[in-house]
């Protein structure tokens, strides 16, 4: 339902909205479950099970199949692989393609993708349905996905729920940037349900304090089991329940977070509020490897899914290191994805620590929606992480950090029920300790904060290049 379907749908009658919005599930319903889904779905689970060694040989022969593929029917790939002096016989006869050829392929720039999209495309697949990046990096870009790999791709995504206990029929409201309801309506209902997939809508640009109760009466009706979308649309609802003391009637089996870098003191309020588990889950629209925090809160990296280099690490703390990803994906063969420098960054370790979940898949700290979530200051040189410096901090709704320069940060703040001054002071307090003394904070009390046009709320953001 994205561009002029979403034209559509916020000028129709809520019930015609709800009509359409099924229909375009029922197709989507089509689209993404063919008959191999379950067969599929069991081939996804029993990677779960495997040890680090299956698991590497697995994604070894991922990655062998990916080179074959692209140099038989991507013209981009197929040259670059030419004047590397690759061809198929080196890449079948290879015992670890990955320690062969990956290192020596050129990174696939966000300027190169879109210049090359063409002759980038596998020409073998037919177009099924288009995925648009957020075009928070430049303009938004269109990636194609044929029918095989978004069949895999739901596949993945059902795993994912499964691991999170979900049942095999469940419901679900989700928040996103959808816009589903005119943006002047001023009354409720500020959702639409789509039937065949079970889901419920919620739009996220009229979650103010005096739309939230309508928002909380229909979670109550509908008993969604996952509730689902942007961190920012949830810690707003989370906070309007934590402030007034309000429940939902009913308990979700979880929480799932996804399109934005999901801050400490967010999770801790909406798992507070839902009374749930929170999971966070990290997918890109060009189909970037996968990425799911589980039972223990480790993000996990999905090594049957792709390939994550993590280059350039700077160290942000006692042995933390922020390293940028560069990612090579199995997920969309149709745009296919080697050593694409995607513009988000993690947290890494030196050391490899193992996770008691018993998952075959490796772990990182943290992940930033882009580099320019960390802040950089002359004192403390880089500094993430600043979600600490809420804690036990109450009578803020959401709140949102902009460093204009290396020497002032905005504070933008929206204020709850309880919220006074001193509050405000603190929070200053503790944003000094962790920027330092120098830096100057300016704290500005707003209704609400800036959405970008996707609907996102940036949290943290610096909006200027660090300069080697």
């Amino acid at each position: 339902m994205a561009g002029i379907i979403d034209n559509i749908m916020f000028h129709l009658p809520y019930a015609a909205r709800c009509a359409f919005a099924s229909l375009y599930g029922y197709r989507n319903r089509l689209q993404r479950y063919g008959k191999n889904f379950k067969k599929q779905l069991r081939e996804f689970e029993s990677h779960l099970t495997m040890t680090s060694e299956e698991m590497s040989s697995l994604q070894e022969e991922k990655f062998r199949h990916l080179l074959l593929q692209c140099l038989d029917h991507s013209p981009y790939y197929a040259r670059i692989f030419h004047s590397l002096g690759m061809n198929g016989d080196m890449i079948r006869s290879s015992t670890d393609p990955i320690k062969d050829f990956l290192p020596e392929l050129p990174f696939l720039t966000k300027k190169t993708l879109r210049e090359n999209i063409t002759e980038l495309h596998h020409t073998s697949l037919n177009t099924v349905c288009k995925g648009y990046t957020s075009g928070t990096t430049g303009t938004p870009l269109a990636v194609e996905w044929d029918k095989k790999s978004l069949e895999a791709n739901f596949v993945l995504l059902n795993r994912y729920y499964r691991m999170i206990g979900l049942p095999s029929r469940f419901k679900t409201a989700r928040f996103s940037g959808r816009i589903i309801v005119h943006p002047q309506t001023k009354k409720p209902p500020f959702w639409v349900l789509n039937f065949p997939e079970r889901q419920l809508f919620m739009s996220t640009y009229h979650m103010s304090n005096v739309n939230l109760p309508y928002y909380v009466s229909k979670l109550n009706a509908f008993r969604p089991h996952l509730l689902e979308g942007y961190p920012s649309a949830l810690h707003i609802l989370a906070r309007y329940m934590l402030d007034r003391d309000v429940r939902l009637d009913y308990t979700p089996t979880a929480v799932s977070t996804t399109a934005e870098t999901l801050g400490e003191q967010q999770a801790e309020d909406i798992k507070q509020a839902f009374r749930c588990s929170l999971y966070d889950q990290y997918a890109s629209s060009e189909g970037s490897p996968f990425i799911s925090q589980c039972r223990y809160g480790h993000y996990h990296v999905h090594t049957d899914t792709g390939i994550i280099e993590t280059l350039d690490k700077t160290k942000i703390d006692t042995d933390l290191y922020k390293a940028e990803m560069v990612v090579t994906s199995f997920r969309n063969l149709k745009t296919p994805l080697i050593r694409y420098r995607i513009g988000d960054s993690v947290l890494v370790k030196e050391e490899e620590i193992l996770c008691s979940c018993g998952l075959p898949f490796p772990i990182v700290f943290g992940i930033f929606g882009r580099n320019d979530d960390i802040l950089f200051t002359r004192e403390r040189g880089y500094v993430g992480r600043l979600g600490t410096s809420f804690k036990g901090l109450h009578g803020i709704v959401c709140a949102k950090i902009v460093q204009t320069d290396m020497d002032h940060v905005v504070l933008y703040l929206v204020p709850g029920k309880s919220y006074h001054d001193e509050i405000g002071e603190q929070l200053l307090h503790n944003l000094h300790d962790r920027l330092g003394s120098d830096i100057e904070i300016v704290l500005n009390l707003v209704d609400q904060l800036p959405m970008n046009k996707n609907g996102k709320i940036k949290t943290v953001e610096r909006l200027f290049e660090i300069k080697p």
